[in-house]
């Protein structure tokens, strides 16, 4: 695995007025491999799901949900599903959503 990332879960926090900012928190740090889909691949994930432009993947961690998003420096992936690979608790792969 080459990148360390951070897996964030959305907090919620009373503002003033009864106002409730969108907070992110840290989850939990992971070393991950992240690929940009590309030519064929990505027509065909747009296909079934509209937005997907990443691949990643990483060891195991439970409680990873595709509520959550992954910060990496300034870029913020959205996890639009969670895969457990082969069901064995070892492995995950995400398809992710590039926003910034």
């Amino acid at each position: 695995m080459r990148h360390l990332v951070s897996i964030e879960r959305r907090a919620t926090v009373a503002g003033d007025y009864d106002d409730i900012p969108d907070v992110w928190e840290q989850h939990a740090p992971a070393w991950i491999d992240i690929k940009p889909l590309q030519g064929q691949e990505l027509l065909i994930a747009q296909q079934v799901q509209s937005k997907m432009t990443h691949r990643a993947t990483a060891p195991f961690q439970a409680g990873v949900t595709s509520d959550m998003r992954i910060k990496l420096g300034t870029r913020t992936l959205e996890i639009d599903s969670v895969i457990n690979v082969d069901e064995r608790n070892r492995q995950l792969e995400f398809q992710l959503v590039e926003v910034t």
